[in-house]
C-alpha cells in the first residue's frame, strides 16, 4: 500500500519566537502547517523552504507562539447531577426564578433536596434571592441553590432548619450568612460560610444517581477516559451496563485502575465491554 501523499504547505509563520516545549530544542523561530496539522517547526529559513507558491507566510516580527492549553477534564457526575436539576443560569426575572424551582419541586418526592441551579442575580436586576421568595413554593424540599460561581448560595426555610442555622448561628472565618434588619438570615450564605448548610445535604440515592447519569452520559458519546474519578466512572459504566445505554457511549474507561497496574473496563458501541490491561 502506497503511503498517503502529503499535504501542501498552506501556511508559514517565520521570525517568531516559538516555544515547542521539546526540552532538546525548547525554541525556535518558523513554523509550517498543512491545512490544519502542525508539520514543522525549526528555524525560519527552514520553513520557508517549505513554502510553494501558493502558501501563506506570515512574519510575526518577534511575536510569542506557543502550543495550545488544553484542560479537557470534565466532574463527570457532579456535571450530571447539575443538568438532571433546575436549570437556573439564564432566569431573567425574581418570577422565573421562583417559577422554575417550584415546577422543578413538582417532579421530585417530597423531602427530596433541590441543589445546584447555578443562578447569576445579575441577570435580573441584581437583588440577591431569599428565603422568602421561594419558601411558600418549597414547603416540603429543603432547596440549597448555588450561584454560577461557586462563592454562594441559597437555603430555603426547610434547609435552615435541617442545617440547624438560625439568627444565633455564628458566622466562619472565610465567609458570611447574610442577614436582614432584624439579623434572621436571608438564606443566603457565602463561600465557608456555606459548609453550614452543606454538611447537612445527604448523599444522593440511586435513583437520583441514576437520573445524574441519565442527564450527562451523552458527553461520553465523545473520547473520554475516567482519569482519576475512581468510584464514579465505575458508577457511570454500570449504569450503562444496566440501562443498556452503551450505544451512547463512545469510550468511557476506568483509567483509575489502569493508573494502580489493575484491569480497567472500556465501553464503546462497537465492541461493548472490554477489559483493559496497562502495558507491562
Amino acid at each position: 500500500m502506497r503511503p498517503a501523499p502529503a499535504l501542501p504547505t498552506t501556511l508559514v509563520v517565520v521570525n517568531a519566537r516559538i516555544w515547542t516545549g521539546d526540552p532538546r530544542r525548547p525554541w525556535a523561530d518558523g513554523l509550517a502547517i498543512a491545512v490544519d496539522r502542525v508539520v514543522g517547526v525549526g528555524s525560519s529559513a527552514e520553513m520557508r523552504k517549505r513554502a510553494s507558491a501558493e502558501t501563506r507566510v506570515v512574519d510575526a516580527h518577534g511575536m510569542m507562539i506557543v502550543p495550545g492549553f488544553i484542560d479537557s477534564h470534565i466532574h463527570f457526575l457532579e456535571g450530571g447531577f447539575g443538568l438532571s436539576s433546575v436549570q437556573l443560569r439564564d432566569a431573567r426575572t425574581r418570577r422565573e426564578f421562583v417559577d422554575r424551582i417550584a415546577a422543578y419541586a413538582a417532579t421530585i418526592p417530597p423531602g427530596t433536596w433541590i441543589t445546584h441551579g447555578d443562578w447569576d442575580h445579575e441577570r435580573w436586576d441584581g437583588e440577591l434571592p431569599r428565603r422568602e421568595w421561594i419558601d411558600a413554593v418549597t414547603p416540603s424540599h429543603p432547596v440549597w441553590v448555588r450561584r454560577l460561581d461557586g462563592h454562594m448560595s441559597l437555603a430555603n426555610g426547610a434547609a435552615l432548619v435541617a442545617a440547624g442555622v438560625t439568627r444565633t448561628t455564628s458566622d466562619v472565618a472565610g465567609g458570611t450568612i447574610v442577614r436582614d434588619e432584624r439579623g434572621e438570615p436571608t438564606g443566603i450564605f457565602k463561600d465557608n460560610a456555606e459548609s453550614l448548610v452543606s454538611r447537612a445535604v445527604p448523599a444522593p440515592s440511586q435513583e437520583q444517581e441514576d437520573r445524574a447519569l441519565d442527564a450527562v452520559i451523552w458527553l461520553a458519546a465523545y473520547p473520554f477516559a475516567g482519569g482519576s474519578m475512581g468510584p464514579k466512572v465505575e458508577a457511570a459504566i454500570e449504569f450503562a451496563k444496566r440501562t443498556g445505554k452503551t450505544a451512547a457511549i463512545g469510550a468511557l474507561a476506568d483509567v483509575t485502575r489502569m493508573a494502580r497496574g489493575e484491569a480497567g473496563t472500556l465501553i464503546t458501541p462497537e465492541a461493548g465491554e472490554v477489559e483493559l490491561y496497562p502495558a507491562g
